[in-house]
């Protein structure tokens, strides 16, 4: 519609974006979350932030504001300055845009349920490969990542996985060592709603 008016090129903003403390309500009326002071700092609210950091990839957007990145309310942090779990989401996709900025094409993912996400990237260097999965979904989804043509076949590889869940911050829960080869398969089970960053290093 913008080219139609001879405005070519305009960027794409997103002013603000974020959950809301109320729930979808008719025109007019105002019903909140139930524990909606809670739900700010919730691994659903982890969780959809890394989905929709994840999907802003793949469109025009040049900057997307959340609202908001200060401390209490809808905020990343606490008073105290504690991190709430969406601002371990923010902590998460930095490995992918600073440390692991080429991106890897990952096939399928439009055949999986609606509330999974993901996304791959490979460090400049190309001895690192993340990958951050996201799944807003409630229960235990399991999960399979094949990765092929590795480029650092025949040599040590470290794995290293992160979780933020309703009882983890991004921490580490598995780290070991393995033969590098041309496929490595990553399975695991989440427990939704839940986010998972894997970090593949050479060694």
């Amino acid at each position: 519609m913008l080219n139609e008016l001879g405005l070519n090129n305009v960027e794409s903003i997103i002013t603000e974006w974020n959950q809301s403390e109320f729930l979808p309500s008719p025109a007019g009326t105002f019903k909140r979350r139930p524990n909606y002071r809670e739900f700010f700092s919730s691994p659903y609210n982890a969780a959809y932030t890394a989905a929709v950091l994840i999907h802003l990839q793949d469109t025009d957007v040049v900057f997307a504001h959340r609202y908001r990145g200060d401390a209490g309310g809808m905020g990343l942090f606490e008073y105290d300055g504690n991190y709430r779990k969406p601002a371990y989401s923010y902590k998460a996709f930095r490995e992918i845009s600073k440390f692991h900025p080429i991106r890897l094409e990952l096939k399928g993912l439009e055949e999986l349920p609606e509330g999974f996400a993901a996304i791959a990237g490979m460090s400049e260097n190309k001895n690192s490969i993340a990958l951050l999965i996201s799944d807003y979904r409630e229960g235990n989804n399991p999960y399979e990542i094949r990765l092929f043509n590795l480029p650092f076949q025949d040599s040590f590889l470290i794995i290293k996985r992160y979780i933020i869940d309703k009882n983890r911050n991004l921490d580490l829960v598995e780290s070991k060592k393995m033969v590098g080869k041309n496929e490595v398969v990553l399975n695991n089970t989440l427990e939704g709603p839940a986010v998972e960053l894997i970090i593949l290093t050479k060694e």
